[in-house]
């Protein structure tokens, strides 16, 4: 009796997949893929703030990218009254006379040196400004007004330890509001005689009021990369006090007087619940006689600064860099240019 051989069962190739489907608020194609690839692998997750904070911050850890020929980094401690505030220099091959602090996003709940440590980068990289990115202090354990003291801190460090430095401050989303109170506050401290001057300012994204019934809100404040009720629940950690939240120092687009401020850079993503007082913000920072540009990001959602390569993003970040650049005096670029040629 002849025996046959066993066979392996006929393989076939899986049936091919649709890709899932995109939102229509998101017209950018780019943004809009990464945003379905994101949600659907994460359609399990408990939203916050049901998460809770360990959990939130947990999920959003990020990696320190390594440095290259381009950039390179140092870790610092910042001295600040009673404490230190931990502190990471970009530096790129060729710097400026530019000095850039910067403060990273998360709510003011979450995130640390990692969270935008790519956007730091590629800031310094194509700027060529050193960025000295801030590790602030985060609520609900550190409250308002924490995470600004360490913001003063550390630039007040930065102007006496580089006196001859040309300053701006950026930040993304809720770090985008605490470089916007700090350049008001540098403001009316330069006009009295006092303090460090800051040139410009760069605001990613930012948080610039506590209204979450604006417009933008209803539009994109729900199924994107973050929802009113996420920002309600940052509000609620950052400034517990309801009464205390229109406050200038919290919500900086309700300040009285802006006509001090330097140049204003604000990039605004089209699909952001942040838009319409991102928006609001440089029409008063012009409605006051200061200078205001504005680059909305069509069909992009808030934190679309943090994806992988694309080309909304390298575009948003070559207009800050553009910004930035701004800043630097003739002399303090061919002075650095002669200090690295042999």
């Amino acid at each position: 009796m002849t025996r046959t051989p066993p066979t392996d069962p006929p393989t076939t190739d899986p049936p091919p997949t649709d890709p899932p489907p995109t939102d229509p608020r998101l017209t950018d194609p780019d943004a809009a893929a990464h945003v379905a690839r994101w949600l659907g692998e994460r359609r399990d997750w408990v939203p916050a703030p049901a998460a809770g904070v360990s959990e939130v911050r947990r999920r959003t850890r990020k990696q320190r990218l390594p440095d290259d020929a381009d950039v390179s980094t140092a870790d610092v401690a910042v001295p600040a009254p009673g404490r230190s505030v931990p502190a990471r220099w970009y530096e790129p091959a060729d710097p400026t006379d530019v000095v850039v602090v910067f403060f990273h996003g998360g709510g003011w709940v979450i995130g640390d040196l990692e969270m935008n440590d790519a956007m730091a980068r590629s800031l310094a990289r194509l700027s060529r400004a050193r960025v000295l990115s801030v590790d602030y202090r985060l609520a609900p354990e550190h409250p308002y007004p924490a995470a600004l003291e360490d913001g003063s801190a550390t630039l007040d460090w930065v102007a006496g330890e580089h006196p001859a430095a040309r300053l701006v401050l950026a930040g993304h989303s809720a770090g985008g509001n605490l470089a916007a109170v700090l350049t008001q506050r540098a403001a009316v401290s330069t006009a009295g005689g006092a303090g460090p001057v800051v040139h410009a300012q760069v605001l990613l994204c930012p948080v610039l009021d506590c209204d979450l019934d604006r417009g933008s809100y209803a539009d994109n404040g729900e199924g994107l990369l973050l929802t009113t009720r996420e920002m309600r629940w940052y509000w609620d950690l950052y400034q517990p006090d309801p009464d205390r939240r229109p406050d200038p120092s919290c919500s900086p687009l309700r300040a009285p007087d802006l006509h001090r401020l330097p140049p204003t850079l604000v990039v605004v993503a089209g699909a952001d619940p942040l838009r319409d007082e991102a928006l609001a913000y440089a029409d008063a920072v012009r409605a006051a006689g200061g200078t205001a540009t504005v680059h909305l990001q069509p069909g992009v959602p808030h934190l679309y600064l943090t994806f992988p390569a694309m080309p909304c993003v390298a575009e948003s970040l070559e207009v800050a860099a553009t910004a930035v650049r701004a800043v630097g005096t003739p002399e303090g670029q061919r002075s650095r240019r002669s200090s690295h040629n042999p």
